[in-house]
């Protein structure tokens, strides 16, 4: 953990693929900074224990940047945060930015970089505020979809709406009853703001209340209380979470982020496991079906065509992402959703077909080329397991020279149509011979060029790659290669039949 309202704590929480909180203040000669309190006292050290003292205890308005620029606001947490300084508002902004650039939109991705940034101001607020905060964000060239503003002052949201119309700004409240709570949300769409901020209270930000709100087009977020005596506040637990999610919160903050985090994780991992049951489920049913109408052999190359053709239009919506901005590390966030579903998927679907080979095998039956699908499975599942467990940034660079790669399954498509014809006797010998050309075509393009290319990729990603993933991918590249080149080369033996 990094001590509150720093640049290290905001490092950390984009590096964990978290959005975070700051509040954000003016001083006397209009600079905005990053700082909770109204004064300096509770966190701040100065090397001049006088001036120290003099400093900390004046309101944060009447201090210039000159006074505060050299204050150390970090050493109260930890000694090895002695060089965290008071940030500028702008040098928040700049991480922010830094980390969308790398990351990509948000859309429905929930490790997508975002700042909730909270004014601070009485009533009624300073003017300066609202234009300085506004200029802040323009001269950083925010994402609409990275920053939202809240406030206490629910007349300054309304002002920060008309100034920056493509933020969200929510009005935050303590409302602690259901009909304060109304009320609250009632305001919030007669002054046409996005939404409320609650204290995260289920007896306060109930149910109805969050379907009236979505029914408007409202969004509903929730904060805690801080620290009391060294707890957190009550309202602050996994449990607390949970109900608050299942009933329709849009965003939650807590004081706990290291639990947050836990929490979110093994809420991914229940849904990556219903998404790996029914991916499971699909692929035995529709093998089932398709053995039972045509047999073995044609209820293979039919399943193994379905997952080849989604493989493949996955792969080509992160080519198409990838040709559109060619610098980017890490997949956009909608896109990146898609491919991690999408591997979580194909791996269970390869793990099912090695199922299936290994249950043949002890049954006594060998299934068509048994020994190439194994070895295949178990190097894509070696391969793709680091694109569903780790976290950002390598979790993202990771699927994205992935799913280029999937575009192999171009030439399993290929292969399957050749097997179907076979099977079928459709289109005679001309057709076979089309087929296999294509084949050789597809196996030279998307195979033997393509993994080379990918290979490319991984080694251009190596920042974003702990050193031991970096030559774990790299040595699955290579296997890669090597396989496909025995495929090739029996291809080229087989010639059409």
């Amino acid at each position: 953990m990094s001590p509150e309202n720093t640049l290290a704590a905001v490092r950390l929480a984009l590096d964990q693929g978290c959005g975070f909180e700051v509040d954000i203040q003016t001083l006397a000669c209009g600079t905005l900074v990053v700082l909770h309190d109204d004064t300096l006292e509770r966190t701040a050290v100065h090397r001049d224990a006088a001036l120290n003292r003099s400093l900390v205890r004046r309101p944060i308005e009447e201090l210039h940047w000159t006074d505060v620029k050299e204050i150390d606001v970090g050493s109260w947490f930890g000694s090895k945060f002695s060089s965290e300084r008071v940030p500028l508002f702008s040098d928040v902004l700049r991480e922010l930015v830094e980390a969308t650039n790398r990351h990509g939109s948000a859309g429905d991705d929930q490790s997508a970089p975002h700042c909730f940034a909270e004014l601070k101001a009485a009533e009624p607020f300073n003017p300066a505020l609202p234009e300085a905060a506004a200029a802040a964000v323009e001269a950083a060239r925010v994402p609409a979809d990275a920053l939202t503003w809240i406030s206490f002052s629910r007349p300054l949201m309304v002002e920060m709406k008309k100034r920056t119309p493509q933020f969200a700004a929510l009005h935050i409240d303590d409302a602690r009853t259901s009909e304060e709570a109304w009320d609250v949300a009632r305001e919030c769409v007669r002054c046409g703001l996005d939404g409320i901020d609650l204290r995260a209270l289920p007896e306060v930000v109930t149910p109805d209340l969050i379907e009236w709100l979505h029914a408007r087009g409202k969004s509903v977020a929730v904060w805690v209380s801080g620290y009391r005596l060294g707890a957190p506040a009550k309202e602050d637990t996994p449990e607390i979470w949970d109900l608050l999610e299942a009933r329709g919160v849009d965003d939650l903050t807590s004081n706990l982020p290291p639990t947050i985090y836990e929490w979110r994780r093994a809420r991914e991992q229940r849904d990556d496991l219903t998404t790996a049951g029914k991916v499971a489920v699909a692929s035995a049913a529709s093998f089932a079906l398709c053995r039972v109408v045509a047999g073995e052999r044609i209820a293979e190359d039919v399943v193994d065509l379905v997952h080849s053709a989604l493989a493949t239009t996955v792969s080509a919506r992160v080519a198409a992402a990838v040709l559109a901005e060619p610098g980017r590390l890490a997949l956009s966030g909608p896109v990146d959703a898609l491919a991690r579903r999408f591997i979580l998927g194909s791996s269970t679907y390869f793990a099912c077909d090695a199922a299936l080979v290994l249950c043949s095998l002890a049954l006594g039956h060998r299934p068509r080329q048994w020994a190439g699908r194994l070895m295949h499975h178990a190097i894509q599942a070696a391969a793709n397991l680091p694109a569903l467990l780790c976290a950002p940034p390598a979790g993202s660079a990771v699927r994205r020279y992935l799913l280029l790669a999937y575009a192999a399954e171009i030439s399993t498509i290929v292969l399957r149509l050749r097997d179907l014809q076979r099977v079928l006797g459709l289109g005679g010998q001309r057709a076979q011979s089309a087929l296999h050309r294509a084949l050789l075509a597809s196996f030279a393009l998307f195979r033997l060029a393509l993994f080379p290319a990918c290979t490319a990729l991984i080694w251009h990603s190596r920042a974003q790659l702990p050193p031991p993933l970096l030559r774990l991918h790299l040595a699955f590249a290579a296997a890669g290669v090597t396989l496909s080149s025995m495929w090739f080369g029996q291809l080229l033996k087989q010639g059409p039949r």
